[in-house]
């Protein structure tokens, strides 16, 4: 599988693991910065699911217990899946989605903190 590290800004700097569901040339996640009321974005190049069982997802475990996920806006071409610390794109049909996702975590002192990340996706045949 393929790694990729993105930073994480709150009061601390922290890492968040992007990893591919699919096989390891496919799915290319990008770095995202989050950080207290902030708005970021990410862009995803994802293949085509089959059978809409795959998804390319971001983990955000390294920002510790207490995360909600809020679906602002779902994607149009695809479906998005959100477990635990994950949150994933399946893309059903080619072409550009997006997806706005607001997350809510505590800080290292308990301070509740949340910002939005806009996932810039393509959706681009399986090879």
């Amino acid at each position: 599988m393929r790694l990729v590290v993105g930073t994480v800004l709150s009061l601390l700097s922290l890492t968040a693991l992007a990893t591919s569901a699919l096989a390891a040339s496919q799915c290319h996640v990008y770095s995202v910065r989050l950080c207290d009321q902030c708005n970021s974005t990410t862009h995803w190049t994802v293949p085509q699911a089959v059978e809409g069982h795959r998804f390319c997802h971001i983990a955000w475990q390294s920002l510790g217990g207490n995360m909600r996920f809020e679906v602002v806006q779902a994607p149009h071409l695809g479906a998005v899946n959100i477990h635990d610390y994950r949150v994933g794109y399946s893309g059903e049909k080619l072409g550009h989605d997006s997806m706005v996702i607001r997350t809510s975590w505590l800080s290292p002192n308990n301070r509740p903190m949340s910002g939005q990340v806009t996932y810039d996706i393509d959706v681009v045949p399986r090879q």
